[in-house]
């Protein structure tokens, strides 16, 4: 999915939220100032006091409701409404005259208030025991006041200041449950927004990186971002002879073989903190923040396939291989490409070499090759083996690379371990440029390593192979004259 597409189409939906959130501020907040203002002048002047402190209940109530959500809203909302009517009542009885037609003009409002309270699905008990409590409330308040002052006798302007207090009980009461209900509705409405938008956002997470979602998220456009430099760690795993192993499945036999490859591997990555930065065929780029996740995730990354070609034989299968390179230094995160395709990615020369890691992982016969050097905060030094000093293709100096074999098993970890001195000096000679006598170190460790399970000819420990090849290749070179001991640094140049 194209990068502006997907922020096109979550900046249209964060607007809508936005313009729905936007009229709840609206109700809750205009209207109550406004309601406020209205009453505060019409009290001032003196002119329909019942009226006027109607407004400024009703304003307060907005007020109010702009800070309570959900569960204790109704009675909260509840609790002031009573106050305020209480307040209101007392304004009312003593008022000089409040006329009849004030009194129909209220209960036409009610009446109102009642038919739009329905069309927004309000519970009738919970207009029915609002109303009683405050009509109750109201009616304590004025028996308590008029029975010990006028001897439980009332006059026709005290009835109909009840009455006129009663309609607007009534009024207040289903006013401020519709304001309540109208607010949890456009609430579930935004609710419901954000989920799709959530959901949507996690399936585009499955299609893309989780960093450039979170950024789209947050209502920023990734299109317009600057290249940064950062310091991460780069590894890359890649299936080898995948052609070969492909060509024997069907189609969709591979799919699915890919499949359930990746979504091991991929487990493993976020696990340690990692991110997928892309699928390349059967090849994964991630990135770490620091170096220790790439390094344990590396290991992970190789027990889980110890676990899955074991699933493999156990069904008939031949068990897989993969290589894995891990190296940490300066890259470059930004957007490569054009205004109609882009892609959010890092960049830089540790991105080439762990590329290339990983490919000499096949021509060195380990699993696991970085340029990481070992320290013992990372992981114990003893599970790392200096292997060489290379210069890969695109790159000027030298880089020194070990192997990382703490995921093998123990009689794997033993003999390296133990055979480490006798390595060592292996490859001394070999840097010293006595190449005769490192291939005879080299094959005598081949042969206390054993054969390998399941590759044919090869030791248990291949490298070995690989460097008594390479010193006997060079004891001809040098005698041949194509290699001199002044001119040799122990340096092997890749040109692929």
């Amino acid at each position: 999915m194209r990068i502006r597409a997907v922020a096109d189409a979550f900046g249209d939906e964060a607007l809508r939220i936005q313009k729905k959130a936007q009229i709840l501020l609206n109700i809750d907040g205009w209207t109550g100032i406004v309601a406020l203002a209205l009453g505060a002048v019409m009290a001032a002047t003196g002119a329909l006091v019942a009226a006027a402190f109607c407004f400024l209940m009703v304003g307060v109530c907005f007020g109010i409701i702009l800070f309570l959500r959900k569960g204790m809203i109704k009675a909260a909302s509840n609790a002031f409404i009573f106050s305020l009517f209480a307040i209101m009542w007392c304004a009312i009885k003593f008022d000089a005259y409040v006329s009849a037609y004030e009194t129909y003009v209220f209960a036409a409002l009610g009446l109102v208030l009642l038919i739009v309270t329905s069309l927004i699905n309000v519970g009738r008990w919970q207009i029915a025991a609002v109303t009683a409590l405050d009509v109750a409330g109201i009616l304590a308040l004025w028996l308590l006041d008029i029975l010990p002052s006028r001897g439980g006798v009332m006059d026709l302007l005290q009835v109909q200041n009840l009455a006129t207090s009663l309609v607007l009980v009534i009024l207040g009461s289903v006013a401020g449950i519709s304001l309540v209900s109208l607010q949890d509705n456009l609430l579930i409405v935004t609710e419901e927004e954000r989920d799709r938008i959530r959901k949507m956002l996690v399936t585009t997470e499955v299609y893309t990186k989780k960093s450039l979602v979170s950024i789209i998220a947050q209502g920023k456009d990734p299109t317009t971002f600057l290249p940064e430099e950062k310091e991460n760690a780069i590894l890359f795993c890649d299936i080898r002879s995948f052609t070969t192993l492909s060509e024997k499945m069907k189609t969709i036999d591979v799919v699915g073989f890919l499949n359930s490859f990746f979504s091991r591997m991929n487990q493993v990555i976020q696990e340690h903190g990692g991110e997928i930065d892309k699928l390349i065929g059967d090849c994964i780029m991630a990135s770490f923040a620091g170096r220790e996740n790439a390094l344990r995730c590396s290991v992970d990354m190789r027990k889980a396939l110890q676990a899955y070609n074991a699933e493999r034989v156990g069904y008939g299968l031949s068990p897989i291989r993969v290589g894995i390179g891990v190296s940490f230094g300066s890259v470059i995160i930004g957007n490569i490409g054009s205004r109609n395709k882009m892609d959010f990615t890092l960049i830089g020369d540790i991105v080439n070499v762990s590329s290339r890691l990983e490919s000499l992982t096949k021509i060195y016969g380990l699993d696991i090759l970085t340029s990481i050097e070992p320290e013992p905060s990372i992981l114990a030094s003893e599970n790392f083996r200096y292997v060489d000093s290379i210069k890969v293709k695109g790159r000027k100096w030298a880089t020194d690379i070990f192997e990382l074999f703490d995921h093998e098993p123990s009689r794997f970890k033993d003999f390296k371990i133990g055979n480490r001195a006798a390595y060592d000096e292996a490859y001394g000679r070999y840097k010293a440029a006595d190449f005769a006598a490192a291939a005879r170190i080299y094959e005598e460790l081949i042969g206390k390593a054993g054969p390998h399970t399941y590759i044919e000819g090869v030791s248990a420990d291949p490298v070995l192979d690989y460097y008594r090849s390479r010193c006997l290749g060079l004891v001809k070179s040098r005698a041949a004259g194509l290699v001199s001991a002044e001119d040799w640094d122990g340096v092997y140049t890749f040109i692929a």
